[in-house]
């Protein structure tokens, strides 16, 4: 009884994690990680290739700045609405669910494909390298 008690509020406490939009300084910060990430107007048009979103993400946006592990981007998919689009966390408004947005964690099978997240469902996918997606940087 009391391991259903723990579950049940460690998971109120996850669903109930929030993310606030700083709209001056175009970032969101997500409470439960303890992450900051970049939600500029540029984040749903500009698409790169792999080795492109990390130059991206840690030579143009400061110091600190990196492209997320897939557990990190996942950590953004709203799970209340995984299956609509965009199944993202309040606080971020600029998501193009056409795509998906890259994460730096390389498929240790094949180092020619990474991992990916798409926001029109939430889900994590499998990609090409060489494929042209969207940015999404942290800190």
């Amino acid at each position: 009884m009391k391991k259903m008690i723990i579950f049940s509020l460690l998971l109120v406490s996850f669903l109930d994690a929030k993310c606030l939009r700083d709209d001056a300084k175009d970032t969101v910060y997500c409470s439960q990680s303890g992450l900051t990430w970049l939600d500029m107007n540029e984040t749903d048009r500009i698409t790169y290739d792999w080795d492109g979103a990390i130059n991206y993400c840690s030579q143009n946006n400061g110091p600190g700045w990196r492209l997320p592990n897939i557990n990190e981007l996942q950590s953004i998919s709203d799970i209340e609405t995984l299956g609509k689009e965009p199944s993202i966390k309040n606080g971020f408004v600029e998501t193009n669910a056409d795509k998906a947005y890259w994460s730096s964690t390389t498929y240790p099978k094949d180092t020619s494909k990474a991992y990916g997240v798409d926001f029109q469902k939430g889900n994590s996918k499998l990609l090409d390298k060489g494929e042209r997606l969207h940015v999404r940087c942290v800190k």
